[in-house]
This record gives C-alpha cells, structure tokens and sequence, in this order.
C-alpha cells in the first residue's frame, strides 16, 4: 500500500509492488482519498488487508485519525504475480521526492500486522 501526498496536494492510494529489477510497479490504479488532504501535523490512519492467493486481493483505506473509520475500502485490486503468492514481511518505507526542497518528519505509531486467518 502506497499512501502519497503529491506537491498539487490530496492523499493518494494506490498497491505497488517491488519486482526482482528493484523497479516499483503500479497494481490497478492510484485513487484519490475523498475528504482527506494533507496537512503539516495532522494524523492519519491507515487499514491494509491482504487474502488469498493467486490472486491476492489487496484493499486499503485511509481516514483522519480519530475520526470514524470507513466503512467501505477505499482501493481494492488483486494480483497473481507467481513470486509473491507466499507470505511476505511488512514494514513501513518513507520516500522523499528527488525534487522537493523541504526535509520531512515522519512519526509512525501503532503499526501492527495481524494474522485474521489464525494458527
């Protein structure tokens, strides 16, 4: 899941996935979060699930933190790309923009990965 706040401003969504070459390739399409944009200090909230396989469905959302969570998925897509049909390791990345002339801060706090399906 790809959270992106692009220089014309909006929060954007979209699923990337990082293939052998390195090269970041796009799933489905990017969205545009409705209601949200950015703001310098202001929290968001992020839900990412990811099922099955071959395909794999994956669905994303992002709201304002401390606001009601949606009820709907914001983005979903599926991919059948054979190399990742098997669990993988979660994380969080920051990338910065080549272009942009201001240093950011990030905080992350509560990232928790959950297993719904169980032992």
């Amino acid at each position: 899941m790809r959270l992106r706040f692009p220089p014309g401003g909006g929060v954007r969504l979209s699923f990337v996935k990082t293939l052998a070459s390195n090269a970041e390739v796009l799933i489905g399409s990017e969205t545009i979060v409705s209601g949200l944009s950015y703001q310098q200090g202001v929290a968001l909230s992020l839900s990412f699930a990811v099922t099955g396989t071959n395909p794999t469905t994956l669905q994303a959302k992002a709201w304002l933190a401390g606001s009601a969570e949606p009820s709907q998925w914001a983005l979903t897509a599926t991919d059948s790309t054979a190399a990742l049909q098997s669990g993988g390791q979660p994380g969080v990345r920051v990338f910065l923009g080549g272009g942009s002339t201001n240093l950011a801060n990030w905080l992350f706090d509560n990232f928790v990965v959950t297993d719904l399906a169980g032992p």
